[in-house]
């Protein structure tokens, strides 16, 4: 599972304008996890 994720990262570093929208999608995906993440655990408190 990770190594498809590994080598997608790996091609966009190659592109430069590739890395920074890759970046850019990841931190959205990284902040509505975070944010899911954060939901949840604010109901077990």
């Amino acid at each position: 599972m990770a190594s498809p994720v590994v080598e997608a990262v790996d091609m966009d570093l190659v592109d430069g304008d590739g890395k920074q929208q890759f970046t850019v999608e990841i931190r959205s995906l990284v902040d509505s996890i975070c944010d899911k993440t954060g939901s949840v655990l604010s109901l077990f408190r």
